[in-house]
């Protein structure tokens, strides 16, 4: 039977700890013999360590650190166990039938924001494929070498709804309703789906569903999209209309042209970005990044390998971008310290009210002299004079619709304080409005550089902040008058310092 706890033989102490993990050795005190590698094995076997070529080595190393009395005031550890290894993971072997048609999400080089690995559209009765270990086990030997158990729970891939799991080894999994397959991490799934094979074009019908809409091609320009849920797009996205109540995720990049619209009220996920327009009620996360995008996003802005260039980008969050701007100076418009959706719905309300003050105007000045002149029961001056009233009716939800925007506004600013993150570089030519002050960046300021608002000396300031050393400098910004603030943080604002 091993000692275990404490052992004292010759000039040494060995204890053992508790769980047999590891074996110490210390001096024993008041002996003045000094240590020898037999003499430290024979102590260490009396306590039934199991000595192999790497507990020797660490002998070794003790009775020379011990000889030139270096050795640490802490117990020195001679012998550690080799856990057990895990089990591996279970993984999908995707059926040969279904294999082709398998999108694959994420690039090793680029990071992957999707949170999904695959999908692929089935129907009732598909074979989706097998679940199978890959790897090998492998026993952990405790300090004593006794065998250490192989632990009891692997990653194993849970089964959701509408899949059909057979209990034997290697698993079949088999669809049993129609819809879009979905592979999250350890997570199998299939969830009703809309789905489009291949590509949806100007001449097809509008697509609406109250459900997930899965497309397999392209999303082509003037393109009309609806999901009650997510949008997922195989390919890429052109000029469309594509609005989702949930979350609109896209395989490739998304490329506006300077018309159309991608709205979710979640999260908006591309490859890239270029000359879009994009509302998001969650985060924008680009892998390679957006180039003179329009963005408003009440969460984050993430292009952590990408470069955000031109454009105007108004966000609740962080953006976290490699690098801001570029070498040509690109005029790019940073917004933060607000609630895009709020400016949204502020912008909506302004322009509607313009139109409507317009339209009024222009039905005063045709009708008025009708209204005016004439025998009163003429079937024209009466037709004039309820016109008119209908004007009046305008004119009252008018003053309503100016008492809703005063409150927006009043909404509008938030107190959170978002930051930039740019690895790399934030380039001239960038402008910057944290609530009510704007900063233009006339000099590159070189990466890792953070911005955001801070107190210096006392004085709340827009500042570049090196995260490595915490040093700040304050950067030229004026304050933005309240009567110029909405025209500074709408879309083509030519607000500077």
């Amino acid at each position: 039977m091993a000692n275990t706890g404490t052992t004292t033989s010759c000039a040494v102490s060995v204890k053992i700890s508790p769980d047999k993990m590891q074996a110490m050795l210390s001096l024993q005190t008041g002996n003045g013999d000094s240590p020898t590698p037999d003499g430290v094995a024979a102590a260490l076997e009396y306590a039934g360590v199991f000595l192999n070529d790497a507990v020797r080595a660490r002998i070794d190393q003790f009775v020379k650190l011990a000889a030139g009395g270096k050795l640490p005031a802490e117990p020195f550890v001679v012998a550690q166990a080799r856990p057990a290894a895990q089990l591996a993971n279970e993984s999908v072997e995707w059926d040969p039938a279904l294999a082709p048609k398998v999108l694959k999400w994420g690039d090793p080089k680029e990071p992957s924001y999707a949170p999904f690995s695959a999908t692929v559209p089935v129907s009732a009765g598909t074979v989706v494929g097998k679940v199978v270990l890959s790897g090998s086990a492998e026993a952990g030997v405790d300090v004593l070498g006794n065998a250490l158990p192989l632990p009891t729970e692997t990653g194993r891939i849970e089964v959701g709804g509408s899949l059909k799991r057979e209990e034997k080894t290697p698993f079949t999994v088999t669809a049993t309703a129609a819809g879009l397959l979905v592979l999250a991490g350890m997570n199998l799934e299939v969830d009703e789906a809309f789905n489009v094979e291949g590509d949806v074009t100007a001449s097809s019908k509008k697509i609406a569903s109250p459900f997930d809409v899965n497309i397999e091609g392209v999303v082509e320009n003037r393109a009309v999209i609806r999901g009650g849920k997510s949008v997922v797009v195989g390919g890429m996205v052109e000029a469309a209309d594509l609005r989702a109540a949930e979350h609109v995720f896209v395989r490739g990049g998304i490329v506006g042209r300077g018309a159309g619209m991608v709205n979710a009220g979640g999260d908006v996920i591309a490859k890239f970005c270029q000359e879009a327009e994009l509302h998001a009620g969650g985060d924008v996360k680009v892998s390679k990044g957006l180039v003179n995008c329009t963005v408003f996003a009440d969460g984050e802005l993430l292009a952590e390998r990408g470069s955000l260039v031109g454009g105007h980008v108004c966000v609740g969050g962080d953006i976290t971008v490699e690098s801001l701007g570029n070498d040509a100076n690109a005029a790019t418009r940073i917004v933060m310290g607000i609630t895009p959706s709020v400016l949204l719905e502020i912008i909506r309300i302004e322009e509607d009210v313009e139109r409507k003050v317009a339209a009024i105007a222009e039905m005063r000045k045709l009708l008025q002299p009708f209204a005016e002149a004439g025998p009163q029961t003429s079937e024209r001056h009466n037709q004039a004079r309820d016109y008119l009233k209908t004007a009046d009716e305008a004119e009252v939800r008018i003053k309503a619709a100016r008492k809703r925007l005063e409150k927006l506004v009043a909404q509008l600013k938030t107190a959170e304080t978002p930051a930039i993150h740019a690895a790399e570089r934030i380039h001239a030519g960038v402008t910057i409005v944290f609530g009510s002050r704007v900063v233009k960046v006339n000099k590159p300021l070189k990466g890792p550089v953070l911005v955001d608002r801070r107190k210096i000396d006392n004085v709340t300031e827009i500042a570049a902040v090196n995260p490595k050393t915490g040093m700040a400098q304050a950067l030229v910004s004026r304050r933005v008058p309240e009567e110029e603030f909405l025209a500074a943080i709408r879309p083509g604002a030519r607000t500077e310092v």
